[in-house]
């Protein structure tokens, strides 16, 4: 039923459409000079904005998951430093970090996508789809700015793992309605502070414990 239930955040209205190629064209045309700093993010920033250290989350993600590999996505990333500082964390497995912009830099990023679309896993999403990411952040990325934010947040919620982790920048919900769609996506909320969450993907009908 809640499968049913969510058709709708899989789908965009001609008008959203219109609205997501516009804002995507925006942000593709303006000029990164190197003054914004919420585009040359470090792990120390997500870190204090978020409340959390990303060490015992890559540990306690290593421990969940059997496999070699830790797979993490770092939306709207930018130029952000996070990819590089991540992977010198020894969390006993090796980690994968995937960054993805509306925006194509000098050697960034990896994958130039929109959030709203990460589902498809196909074309220009391949290497996507659902339950891909044990660890998904998106602390100024693609979410925040996003005229469909509540679809865009449906998005990083079903790339994630059963059991994974995620860091969202929430902006243009409001708390209430983020509760409301914890519910509905099936979500945990582990930590909740103005403006981001901190949320645990449950397993099936089960809350995660």
């Amino acid at each position: 039923m809640r499968r049913r239930k969510n058709v709708s955040f899989k789908q965009l209205s001609l008008a959203e459409t219109k609205a997501v190629d516009r804002q995507e064209l925006e942000a593709i045309g303006k000029r990164w000079d190197g003054k914004d700093s919420c585009d040359d993010r470090r792990m120390e920033e997500i870190e204090k904005d978020f409340g959390e250290k990303f060490a015992p989350l890559l540990g306690e993600l290593s421990k969940r998951f059997p496999g070699p590999v830790i797979r993490v996505l770092d939306e709207g990333a930018g130029r952000s430093q996070l990819k590089g500082q991540l992977k010198k964390i020894n969390a006993g497995k090796k980690i994968r970090v995937t960054r993805t912009d509306v925006r194509e830099g000098f050697f960034w990023p990896d994958k130039v996508v929109n959030v709203i679309g990460l589902v498809k896993g196909d074309g220009k999403f391949r290497g996507f789809g659902k339950n891909r990411f044990h660890l998904v952040v998106s602390s100024a990325g693609g979410q925040a700015y996003s005229p469909v934010p509540e679809k865009a947040l449906f998005q990083l919620v079903s790339v994630l793992k059963p059991g994974g982790i995620g860091l969202v920048n929430h902006a243009g919900i409001s708390k209430k309605r983020i509760y409301e769609l914890a519910k509905r996506f099936n979500i945990t909320i582990r930590k909740k502070k103005p403006g981001i969450i901190v949320f645990t993907k449950n397993y099936g009908r089960r809350k995660w414990k």
